[in-house]
C-alpha cells in the first residue's frame, strides 16, 4: 500500500506520543508512518486519591482518540492496533467492535486509518478489521513476529489471512516485528526470504 519503505514507530496512544507526533517537523512527518495501540487504561476510571470515579463510556473515549490523532497527526495515514486489549473489548451499543466504531469516526473526520492485523487474533477481531477495510477501501497492515515468519507454515497463513479478508498482496503493508532483539532469532535476511511475493 504504502509506496515505499517507511520508518513505523509503535505508540502507545498516551499524552507523551502524542505530544511527540504533534510537534514533528513536516519532513519528517513524511517518513513515518506511526502504529497506534489503544491501550486498556484509556477505558478504566479515572482515580482521584482514594475515590474511584464512574468508567468512561467507552464510545466517548474513542470518539476523544479520533479527535487526538485528528489534532496530532491530522490527515496522514497511520496504522491502528488493538493488540493491548485483548479479552478487555469494550462492546459499543451490543454490536460494534470498538475498531469499527472509531473506523467510522475516522471516516466522518477524513483520517486516513488503516487496521492492524495479526495471524492469531480472534475470529471477531479479524471480522471488525475486514468490515474496516471494506468500510475504508485501504487495506491493511499485516503484523507479525519474527518466530511466527520462521515457521514451515508462514507462508500459507499469509495467503489464508488474505484470502480471507479478500485482499491480495497489493492491499497490504507487511509490518515485520522483532518486539525484543534476541539473538536466538533468525536474521532478517532469512525471515525475508520466507515471506511470499515480498516484491507485491
Amino acid at each position: 500500500m504504502m509506496s515505499s519503505m517507511r520508518y513505523v514507530s509503535i505508540l502507545r496512544w498516551k499524552q507523551a506520543e502524542k505530544l511527540a507526533l504533534r510537534h514533528l517537523l513536516n519532513e519528517d512527518r513524511g517518513r513515518i508512518t506511526p502504529l497506534i495501540e489503544i491501550t486498556p487504561k484509556s477505558f478504566d476510571a479515572p482515580k482521584a486519591g482514594k475515590k474511584e470515579g464512574k468508567k468512561p463510556d467507552p464510545r466517548q473515549v474513542l470518539e476523544d482518540h479520533a479527535k487526538e490523532l485528528l489534532e496530532n497527526w491530522q490527515y496522514a495515514p497511520f496504522f491502528l492496533d488493538f493488540c493491548l486489549m485483548d479479552d478487555l473489548m469494550p462492546v459499543i451499543d451490543d454490536a460494534h467492535h470498538p475498531l469499527v466504531y472509531i473506523a467510522e469516526i475516522a471516516q466522518r473526520f477524513k483520517l486516513h486509518l488503516i487496521p492492524v492485523v495479526g495471524l492469531k487474533r480472534e475470529d471477531e477481531y479479524t471480522s471488525a478489521v475486514s468490515r474496516v477495510v471494506h468500510l475504508s477501501g485501504r487495506g491493511i497492515c499485516l503484523r507479525v513476529l519474527a518466530k511466527e515468519a520462521a515457521q514451515s507454515t508462514f507462508a500459507q497463513r499469509v495467503r489464508t489471512m488474505l484470502k480471507k479478508l479478500e485482499l491480495n498482496e497489493g492491499n497490504a503493508d507487511l509490518l515485520l516485528d522483532y518486539q525484543a532483539v534476541d539473538p536466538q532469532e533468525p536474521d532478517l535476511k532469512t525471515l525475508l526470504a520466507k515471506i511470499p511475493r515480498l516484491d507485491e
